[in-house]
């Protein structure tokens, strides 16, 4: 009895991998249980014949050149299942055969010699398990990303909610301009950077003109319909500017000027007061008649906080009015 020879075949049957041995004319020297087993063919019938006989569809593939690269040139292959497909007809049951759903194979070549007589040891893997784990997780981070994706989503929609809301509390209802709880925020922040910078900045209080008598004439839907009209006008004429409209009172408009003098803040003034009086804001069949007067104050010719500029400005719209009003005034320090 060859003890070698059965030692040496108890060891390779117990290995749990596919080991064959081929010589220089690829004919197959050794060919374990393991083999045996997913390959479905005996090892008296593998041993002897040429491993391109026993699996012919290996011709022409790369498993074909990398085993006459170890025969022919003592080098080593590899052959993974992230690049090269199943190449050899192993199946994990009988169910995977009748559907040729091979096992995902990793195949090391290795060149070996045998009585001097170049030889290659050829080591299959089964792979399917890690293929199909590293699939899934390939998925679940997939799923992963879209469920963060799909997170990202709400969170900025929720983001944008949360900003719309802030600036609908910001915000008059019926004019769309800034309310006066803003008005106050960002007038004491405005000067307490015009101070810091040594910048001007301006004021300009808009008063409706004899409100109260289309209230009385048409209703009050119809005074709210001037007011609307005159909030939409004004921040029509300030896009991409950093002027800031916000309502001061009921038929008050308090414009906000950051580094505008007061010269260029009563022509804007006027414009404004030229545009409402050139419209005829219509609430059912009647076009109304608007006009505004504007009073402008400035820092720090005319005040230096909040309080004192919101006086000048409405002092002066209410010296425009006395005269008439449909008019801008720019505050007189002179004035008692």
């Amino acid at each position: 009895m060859d003890i070698d020879a059965t030692v040496r075949s108890e060891v390779l049957d117990a290995i749990a991998n596919g080991i064959v041995v081929v010589d220089a004319d690829a004919r197959v020297l050794v060919w374990n249980r393991w083999m045996v087993e997913y390959s479905g063919i005996a090892a008296d019938i593998a041993i002897g014949q040429s491993i391109r006989t026993i699996f012919p569809d290996v011709v022409g593939t790369r498993f074909e050149n990398a085993l006459q690269q170890a025969l022919s040139y003592h080098l080593a292959g590899l052959l993974s299942p992230s690049i090269h497909r199943s190449i050899l007809p192993l199946y994990r049951n009988p169910d995977d055969r009748h559907r040729d759903q091979r096992m995902q194979q990793l195949i090391n070549l290795t060149p070996i010699r045998l009585v001097s007589v170049p030889a290659c040891a050829v080591h299959v893997q089964d792979m399917t398990a890690a293929v199909l784990r590293e699939r899934r997780l390939r998925e679940q981070a997939g799923e992963l990303a879209c469920s963060n994706a799909t997170l990202r989503a709400k969170l900025d929609e929720i983001e944008a909610l949360q900003v719309r809301l802030g600036e609908m509390r910001q915000r008059d209802a019926l004019t769309g301009v800034y309310n006066r709880a803003y008005l106050n925020d960002v007038l004491e922040h405005q000067l307490s950077l015009a101070r810091h910078e040594g910048k001007p900045l301006s004021v300009v209080l808009l008063d409706i003109d004899h409100l109260k008598k289309i209230n009385e004439t048409y209703g009050q839907q119809a005074g709210d319909e001037v007011i609307r009209v005159l909030g939409s006008q004004l921040l029509s004429t300030l896009a991409e500017t950093q002027i800031i409209a916000c309502r001061h009172g009921g038929d008050e408009f308090m414009m906000v000027l950051p580094g505008i003098e007061i010269e260029m803040a009563a022509r804007l003034a006027e414009q404004w007061r030229s545009h409402l009086a050139g419209s005829h804001p219509v609430f059912g069949n009647f076009g109304l008649q608007a006009t505004v007067t504007a009073g402008v104050a400035g820092y720090p010719r005319h005040g230096k906080t909040a309080e004192e500029l919101s006086q000048c400005a409405s002092l002066a719209a209410y010296l425009g009015k006395h005269d008439g009003g449909n008019r801008v005034v720019v505050f007189d320090p002179g004035t008692s």
